[in-house]
């Protein structure tokens, strides 16, 4: 069931007051939509930080895969190649108690084999590169104000 649908406007959560729940932050979920705005041609790497599991796809390609049970650490995607443009963002994270935390970072470089000269230090996404003008349509789900065992907030 879905408790709640609302805008992010990037995915920064170091800790379980930063995902602002209005129900302890031990077992969930969250599913973002949205797109990224890529300036400069070149590859690109993402990068998550989180303690559980983690998907992340780009134009329906998969670029971050660590979906299990995990204390805190970081899992690279390959680099990928993108020119400028407007690229479909999704991605998924689930917490199993204790150690709320989900960040998405990038980095980028030039293409050029003999020339890999860093055009965006390693950095959490800015608001400035992720938008909701471009993304799929929101999943039909109201929001149940339940907590996720079921039982009504007090």
């Amino acid at each position: 069931a879905c408790f709640q649908v609302r805008k992010d406007a990037q995915v920064n959560f170091e800790n379980a007051n930063d995902f602002d729940l209005p129900f302890p932050a031990e077992t969930f979920a969250v599913e973002w939509f949205g797109a990224l705005i890529i300036e400069q041609e070149g590859d690109y790497r993402f990068t998550c930080r989180s303690d559980d599991g983690i998907l992340v796809w780009l134009d329906g390609n998969l670029v971050v895969e660590d979906d299990n049970l995990h204390y805190q650490r970081e899992k690279s995607g390959d680099w990928v190649h993108l020119v400028p443009g407007v690229y479909k963002f999704r991605m998924q994270f689930f917490e199993n108690n204790v150690h709320e935390v989900c960040e998405r970072e990038w980095e980028a470089r030039e293409d050029s084999e003999d020339d890999q000269t860093e055009l965006l230090d390693r950095q959490v996404i800015g608001k400035r590169h992720f938008t909701w003008d471009e993304h799929p349509a929101l999943p039909a789900k109201t929001s149940t104000y339940k907590r996720a065992d079921g039982s009504d907030p007090e």
